[in-house]
């Protein structure tokens, strides 16, 4: 019987491109959007591991954690996050109640690797993904092409889906955060900022990225001159990278 994972994550991008690795490498699968949704799920399915983003809305994956151990569950959990405080270690609180730690931007290899680690059985040649063989920098870091073909294995229907939804989702999300910051709602912006920031470089946007991170630490430690400075670098490096996403998905016969 195929091992049975449970993907918590509240960025659909994220879900898709672990979903789809760990469908290669012969996993079960099952998705929950959000901590409480994990804790209904693990509690209905016999669940072999949990990977566990840790910012999400209504529980994060922190809370979430905790009350699974509370409740018995004792098979591995993954963090899953975008990375860890300033000067923090795997082994650090934030992390304590987990297993292990995946840190974003990842790619195939370092979830096959972290697959094998805890599951050894599975490491059947034909199910693991193909190493990719050095790495096309593409555009300085605006949108590299040949990466995010090899992170999503080169299913260009799926790629062609996620972009579209990654440029409108992150359009009403840059147009949401100066109002949230203007009403005094940080912690909202903060969320926005880093979703930005995980999709970006989960779609090889590490420009977008980059400047996305710095927007969160701006929104983070309550700085609204650094954000009011952050902010259009972020809508620069978006229109950047979508001008780069559309003439691949015209190259690829595909309408932007």
């Amino acid at each position: 019987m195929k091992p049975l994972v449970l993907i918590v994550e509240d960025q659909m991008i994220n879900q898709r491109f672990l979903a789809q690795i760990l469908h290669k490498m012969a996993f079960s699968v099952i998705v929950a959007g959000d901590g409480l949704e994990a804790l209904e799920k693990a509690a209905s399915r016999p669940v072999d591991m949990i990977f566990m983003d840790l910012e999400m809305p209504r529980m994060d994956g922190r809370e979430a954690v905790r009350l699974l151990r509370e409740r018995g569950y004792a098979k591995p959990v993954i963090a899953v996050t975008a990375g860890l405080p300033d000067g923090e270690d795997s082994g650090g609180p934030e992390t304590a109640d987990f297993d292990d730690v995946l840190v974003k931007p990842y790619n195939p290899e370092d979830i096959r690797d972290l697959l094998l680690k805890w599951f050894p059985q599975n490491r059947a040649e034909k199910s693991q993904p193909e190493k990719k063989n050095g790495k096309d920098p593409g555009r300085n870091g605006i949108f590299d092409v040949s990466d995010l073909i090899h992170t999503f294995l080169n299913n260009t229907e799926l790629i062609a889906v996620l972009l579209r939804e990654f440029s409108r989702r992150t359009t009403e999300q840059l147009e949401a955060v100066p109002r949230l910051i203007e009403n005094g709602d940080w912690d909202e912006a903060r969320r926005l900022a880093h979703m930005i920031k995980g999709s970006a470089l989960t779609l090889s946007g590490r420009e977008l990225g980059e400047r996305a991170a710095a927007l969160e630490k701006a929104v983070k430690n309550l700085r609204p001159e650094e954000a009011e400075t952050a902010l259009p670098r972020v809508r620069e490096a978006f229109e950047r990278f979508q001008r780069a996403s559309e003439e691949y998905l015209a190259g690829e016969g595909q309408s932007p």
